[in-house]
């Protein structure tokens, strides 16, 4: 996996990041979460997304957005790289 930060370094209100997935990676088998809000959107590939008790699973062009409280895990599903945007604005704003 691939973490690319395109904010600024140093800013802590937002963050910005690419978000680059090989088939079969993920975040781990245990959710986490934190303050704040995050937004993603899919540039390519697919991602399943655990967030509560829902799973989605997001392809090219969907996009998802929650309160980041929420327990929340991610992995490539699919057969081919995942690449995403990602935003995460932190609280307090």
């Amino acid at each position: 996996m691939l973490y690319e930060l395109i904010t600024p370094p140093g800013e802590k209100r937002i963050e910005g990041m690419l978000l680059v997935v090989q088939p079969g990676a993920g975040s781990g088998p245990m959710p986490h979460a934190h303050r704040g809000v995050e937004v993603g959107y899919i540039l390519r590939g697919r991602l399943r997304y655990w967030l509560g008790d829902e799973v989605y699973d997001l392809e090219e062009g969907d996009s998802i957005t929650y309160e980041a409280t929420i327990p929340h895990r991610y992995a490539n599903a699919g057969d081919e790289t995942c690449v995403s945007l990602w935003v995460v604005a932190h609280q307090p704003f």
